[in-house]
């Protein structure tokens, strides 16, 4: 890659683009060391999913919370993309048009489809496409029958995947799955490819981050 010679220092042209920045839902309203576990969560897994070109995490707490700080980052001109849970299944082929089925949420003018991204139905349906992630995680006392199937994450209901990671991890050292506590270290363990694999719009998000360069 080309570079430019800058004081003696060389810079390449990947470092000369501006950042661009994933709004995030979680991290936990006002707990500044939940979110920053969860900005270096992600990015971990987005590098091991070989993003290169790695964007800036804002982890926003709320979803709303999510949607406010993104579109005021694109009305001061920020390269900005959108990532919350979809709390449900996905039908739709536009997910903007899922937000606003769901949400009441307008496409904010000017924004690509690849600006609109979705954990679907929440981040822990990522865990289930990666079991073994979550075995290692949590012991010898993991109890794998506990959790729904497997091999199609994205249609297990939240609430049933929820429970099921809560009675398989109960009898474990590190107790009952708890989001605050568990999360972050859970999706830094996660193997990139098997998430692509067996969640489609985990695939879309590393896609668009990809495009980034």
């Amino acid at each position: 890659m080309a570079a430019w010679a800058n004081s003696g220092c060389e810079v390449s042209l990947a470092e000369l683009k501006p950042d661009f920045k994933i709004y995030l839902e979680g991290g936990g309203d006002k707990n500044k060391a939940l979110a920053i576990s969860l900005r270096n969560a992600m990015r971990t897994f987005l590098q091991r999913a070989g993003v290169t070109r790695l964007p800036r995490i804002v982890a926003c707490g709320g979803r709303t919370e999510a949607y406010k700080d993104f579109r005021i980052a694109l009305s001061q001109k920020t390269d900005a993309i959108l990532l919350v849970d979809s709390e449900g299944p996905v039908q739709e082929s536009s997910r903007w048009a899922y937000l606003k089925r769901r949400d009441g949420w307008e496409k904010p003018p000017g924004t690509t489809e690849e600006q609109c991204q979705l954990m679907v139905q929440q981040m822990e349906s990522w865990f289930l496409a990666d079991i073994e992630a979550l075995a290692t995680f949590y012991g010898r006392e993991f109890h794998r029958k506990s959790l729904p199937p497997s091999q199609t994450p994205e249609t297990v209901d939240r609430v049933r995947l929820i429970k099921g990671l809560e009675k398989a991890s109960e009898k474990t050292n590190k107790g009952s799955y708890h989001k605050g506590n568990h999360q972050c270290e859970i999706l830094e363990r996660l193997e990139p490819n098997l998430v692509r694999q067996k969640c489609p719009h985990c695939e879309k998000l590393v896609q668009a981050c990809l495009a980034k360069g």
